[in-house]
């Protein structure tokens, strides 16, 4: 099986995911033995398990544990870091249910795709890559902040934004600059609290800055 085959995902169970990951793993296990970090991350330039478990699984796991050890620590992981890999597509997630946080920031990736089952997500980090359009987002009903700064954004339909986010942040896109920004998106999203680094606060309202930047805190907090 392709991570591209787990789009119906009703009708394959949890096992049948896991010993797929097992397979690959294996493979990751034997080629650890000749290949150097800096090597496997030259020939594995899209999201897979043996990328996830390099930069994901503990370490002592990865060095020490079986491929059954292995396999479960990567199904089960929930803050999954994959910045600076060069990645140019979101792809191979889809058993990763129990997801609350994505890191994919500066890789060059072109298209928000293939979230629809990280259903748990609460943290998406985007910055830095070669989004166009906001797509394939409004199915995250748990995503609180969403970070989609120096995109190449020029526009965008404000539905695709999931109705939870509590912080966004869209500089360094082109659409920054049009007349009806702030609005369309402060009115589709009415639990927003940090907007480009502001703090969103009602008429009358006084708040202070913080030195450190709102995506961090949020990630902190989570």
């Amino acid at each position: 099986l392709r991570p591209g085959e787990f789009s119906d995902c009703i009708a394959i169970t949890r096992d049948q995911c896991c010993a797929w990951y097992q397979q690959l793993i294996k493979l990751v296990k034997n080629k650890r033995r000749t290949l150097s970090i800096r090597h496997m991350t030259t020939v594995l330039p899209r999201i897979t398990p043996a990328l996830i478990a390099k930069r994901c699984v503990r370490r002592e796991v990865l060095e020490r544990g079986s491929e059954e050890e292995i396999a479960n620590e990567v199904l089960n992981v929930t803050r999954i870091r994959l910045d600076r890999e060069q990645l140019t597509e979101i792809d191979g997630l889809d058993c990763l249910n129990d997801a609350t946080h994505l890191y994919l920031r500066f890789n060059r990736i072109r298209r928000i795709e293939n979230l629809d089952l990280l259903l748990n997500l609460r943290f998406l980090a985007l910055a830095g890559n070669q989004i166009k359009k906001l797509e394939g987002l409004k199915q995250l009903t748990k995503l609180e902040v969403l970070d989609v700064s120096e995109n190449q954004i020029a526009d965008f339909d404000s539905h695709e934004l999931p109705a939870s986010l509590f912080v966004l942040d869209m500089r360094t896109n082109p659409c920054t600059e049009l007349a009806d920004y702030e609005e369309r998106v402060l009115a589709r999203l009415p639990k927003l609290r940090v907007f480009d680094g502001m703090d969103v606060v009602e008429e009358g309202e006084d708040t202070d800055s913080d030195e450190q930047g709102p995506v961090e805190q949020a990630d902190a907090a989570g």
